[in-house]
């Protein structure tokens, strides 16, 4: 699968639920940690959602409660 393929996934992924973990994308994806940190890092850069400790959590603020533990990265 191509980066933005990936990414694309990642970000529809974050439109059902305001967070992802590294470790549950790296899964989901079949891609190394360090793959799933560079797409994130993408993701951040074109402000299609937010990167923070231990994962990306989505811009919007309609469930903001399952996200109380992800401090900006």
């Amino acid at each position: 699968m191509s980066d933005s393929g990936r990414q694309r996934q990642i970000v529809e992924l974050l439109r059902d639920r305001p967070f992802a973990s590294v470790r549950e994308l790296q899964e989901r994806l079949g891609v190394s940690a360090a793959t799933v940190r560079r797409d994130i890092d993408k993701i951040d850069e074109a402000g299609e959602a937010r990167k923070v400790y231990g994962g990306i959590s989505a811009l919007d603020g309609a469930s903001q409660a399952g996200v109380a533990y992800a401090r900006p990265y």
